[in-house]
This record gives C-alpha cells, sequence and structure tokens, in this order.
C-alpha cells in the first residue's frame, strides 16, 4: 500500500479474474521457473563442476547449493502471495514482471550459459553489446513520455472505492504511450524484437529435441539454451519499458494525490 499526496490510499486491484486475467492468481506461483533457468541451473551447474568435491559438515557444495536455491524459489513466491494478496501493495504485479520477465534476467542467462560453454569472447560481446543497446533503449523510450501523457492514459487504471481509497488496476488496457510517432527504423527494430519471441515458441522445442542426438556432449545444448534466453531478452524489452513508465505513474499519482 501507497498514499497519495491528500492522504488517500492506493491499494493494488487483485480481483484479476474479474479484470480478464483469470491465470495470474496462480501464475505468480511458478514464475520462479524463469529466474532458475536463467540464474540458478547455469550457477548450479559452476559450483558442482568446480566445487563439487568440496564438503560442507559431510554434505556436498553442490547440496548446500541446490538447496539454497529451493529456499530462494519458495520466498519469491511467499513474497509475491503476501505482495498480491495482503498487504496489496500497487507494484506487485510489476515487481513480478522485473523479477521473473525483464530483459536483464534473459540476457544476464544468456552470459551464465555461454560461460559454460568453450565459445569465444566475440558471443560475449554481441550479448553485452545488445544488452547496452536494449538499456539505451528502455531508458530513452521512458524519457520521451511527458507527465502530463502518463497521467492522462494512466487515469483509467485508478478507480475510487466505496470505503475511501483507490484501487490501483495494473492490467487495465493503455496505450503503449513510448510507441507513438516512431521513426520507421523503430518499427523495423520492434519487429526484430517480436521475431524473439517467434523463435521461442515456433523452434525453441524442436531445436531442443534434436539437441538429444548429442547425447553426453552438452556443450551444444548450453549455446541452444543461451540463444533461446537472448530471443527472450530481444522480446522483453518493451515489457520492461512500460513496467518503468507505470512506476512513474504511481510516483505522479502518490504527488498529485
Amino acid at each position: 500500500m501507497i498514499k497519495a499526496n491528500d492522504g488517500v490510499d492506493i491499494y493494488l486491484d487483485n480481483n484479476f479474474e474479474a479484470n480478464g486475467r483469470p491465470g495470474v492468481s496462480w501464475s505468480y506461483s511458478i514464475f520462479w521457473f524463469f529466474l532458475a533457468v536463467n540464474i540458478m541451473a547455469p550457477i548450479q551447474m559452476h559450483v558442482v563442476s568446480n566445487l563439487g568435491d568440496l564438503d560442507f559438515y559431510e554434505v556436498g557444495v553442490g547440496w548446500w547449493s541446490f538447496g539454497l536455491m529451493i529456499i530462494i524459489c519458495v520466498a519469491c513466491v511467499i513474497f509475491m502471495w503476501v505482495s498480491l494478496f495482503r498487504i496489496r501493495q500497487p507494484m506487485a504485479y510489476h515487481w513480478g514482471q522485473i523479477m521473473f520477465l525483464s530483459f536483464r534476467i534473459f540476457y544476464m542467462g544468456a552470459l551464465l550459459w555461454l560461460s559454460l560453454t568453450n565459445i569465444g569472447l566475440w558471443a560475449y560481446v554481441v550479448v553485452i553489446c545488445l544488452w547496452l543497446f536494449s538499456e539505451l533503449t528502455n531508458k530513452h523510450e521512458v524519457n520521451v513520455v511527458g507527465d502530463e501523457e502518463i497521467r492522462e492514459a494512466f487515469r483509467k487504471r485508478f478507480k475510487p472505492h466505496p470505503d475511501g481509497y483507490l484501487l490501483y488496476n495494473p492490467i487495465a488496457n493503455v496505450n503503449y504511450l513510448h510507441k507513438k510517432e516512431r521513426a520507421a527504423w523503430v518499427k523495423w527494430r520492434d519487429r526484430l524484437e517480436s521475431l524473439g519471441a517467434a523463435v521461442v515458441a515456433l523452434m525453441g522445442p524442436v531445436i531442443f529435441i534434436r539437441s538429444q542426438l548429442y547425447r553426453e556432449n552438452f556443450e551444444p545444448r548450453f549455446l541452444i539454451v543461451a540463444g533461446l534466453l537472448l530471443a527472450m531478452a530481444l522480446a522483453l524489452r518493451g515489457m520492461t519499458t512500460e513496467v518503468a513508465i507505470a512506476r512513474r505513474a504511481l510516483k505522479l499519482k502518490q504527488q498529485e494525490g
């Protein structure tokens, strides 16, 4: 919960079923999967391969690290459920998007999976350059939108409750402000980002099944995972931008009351 400038409380409108997103209530219980695939799995493989012979109170370091990752996943689920359905923090829905679906998580995952292979330095340079480009694009598209545009567009996300507080609906339809009056090259960039999602949806399962032919040779599979995560990173840049604009909208609502 946060307060507007006039002292009115703002709570999350968490009736997702009534708002047309019935699956949100349970989906946040499994979104930790993206965190596990991107960050935890490659780190666990590094721990097992480099520290697997070390014991810690008669239990292998690999098992301790695995247990820690399980605890982190459970903590993520508890944190999201408390934020969404107990304290009803207005940014809770967007926190979940950033924690599990931000392009930054997928770029980091691509780098971690590449680190498990013997690929050359050029691959890391490509991923880092794409990451930097996404960060600069994100910053530009957030800053190019004016405060008045945000106030007007997000007005429909706030509604008064009979008990005297405001409800913030994070999934109410809002025009993509950062996509207005775009140059031609920006439209082509957006098509490239959308292509990333198409690659993952259409080619991902086929490529993974094909990778089973490599049997004990896991390096090609690690490269495949890194490539798919890179495609996801490109596809999710726009979502991260929308979350940043939503954060600005809530800050403006706090200031104006």
